[in-house]
């Protein structure tokens, strides 16, 4: 007796023929396939649960990237004025877990993970020059290739169809561990953004990317 049963659909790539789950591992990496089956049950575990239900899955502890401060799954938003060095601190946080370092030296926010994590900083205000000084003032003497990606000023917009799955697309060649955008404001088209109907629109995107990387 299965007291529960999920279905898994495996996506099939162009010229990529079969019928089962070592069919498609021909193609395929087992790390793919563990990635798809814990996305599937995450998205199973979004339902209406009993309290005893809620109470086992808030027993699953999170997985901190950085302790007490920033954990696998979670977004976390760095607001301020403009010219307030927002991007200062963004890239002292991929300093702090590329380089196993207390975030901005305070102990209490140290990495927790077991090796340094790949990061794709996608930049959509100012030129690559005043980017690339800045990535190498904080960032130096870090070994990057490999760990840090970057996309500047590709003209993304949250609120269009197509750039969520070109965002899905790289995140996935890349094997990406921490999304970061920068300037928010600058991602979507949405003529007003005090509007709850109009940034609904562009949350349920980010949500979109969330749950398919949980």
């Amino acid at each position: 007796y299965l007291p529960s049963l999920t279905v898994l659909n495996l996506p099939w790539g162009r010229k990529q023929f079969g019928q089962d789950i070592p069919d498609w591992l021909r193609y395929h990496t087992e790390e793919e396939l563990d990635k798809l089956i814990e996305h599937s049950l995450a998205n199973k575990r979004r339902r209406v649960m009993t309290i005893t239900e809620f109470k086992e899955e808030a027993k699953i502890k999170r997985e901190w990237m950085i302790e007490k401060l920033l954990s696998r799954g979670q977004i976390c938003i760095i607001a301020g004025p403009a010219k307030a060095r927002k991007t200062w601190v963004v890239l002292n946080l991929v300093k702090c877990l590329l380089d196993n370092t207390p975030f901005c030296g305070i102990q209490e926010f140290k990495p927790i993970l077991p090796e340094p994590p790949k990061i794709l900083f996608w930049e959509e205000e100012g030129p690559a020059e005043d980017l690339d000084e800045r990535i190498d003032l904080v960032l130096k003497g870090i070994d990057l290739p490999g760990k840090l990606f970057i996309a500047h000023q590709l003209g993304m917009k949250l609120d269009e169809d197509k750039w969520i799955q070109y965002i899905i697309q790289e995140i996935e060649k890349y094997d990406i561990d921490l999304f970061i955008i920068d300037p928010f404001a600058r991602t979507y088209s949405i003529d007003d953004e005090n509007s709850s109907a109009n940034m609904g629109k562009v949350w349920s995107r980010v949500a979109q990317i969330m749950n398919r990387f949980p």
